[in-house]
């Protein structure tokens, strides 16, 4: 009996350990999963930035001056963005 007794004790202490090391293995997954995920949204930022840019160059400076300052504003807030996450 002692030595069933025993032998569950470790058992359970086993299963613990074997817990908290996929406890900690989800948590670094997560962290890598998030880490990949900014990158890939800091490139659509820039592409974003970029795309506004190339509207800036179509726009009429004369006719277009409300669009010109809404795509600016956007441009702005998009590189605060990218100054925020470095």
């Amino acid at each position: 009996m002692k030595r069933i007794l025993s032998d569950y004790k470790r058992v359970l202490k086993e299963n613990e350990e074997l817990k908290n090391q996929e406890a900690t293995q989800r948590k670094i997954n997560e962290l890598l999963v998030q880490r990949y995920s900014n990158s890939i949204s800091l490139q659509k930022i820039k592409d974003k930035i970029e795309e506004y840019k190339n509207m800036l160059k179509t726009c009429n400076k004369a006719k277009d001056i409300d669009r010109i300052k809404a795509i600016n504003e956007r441009i702005l807030e998009l590189q605060e963005l990218i100054e925020e996450r470095n």
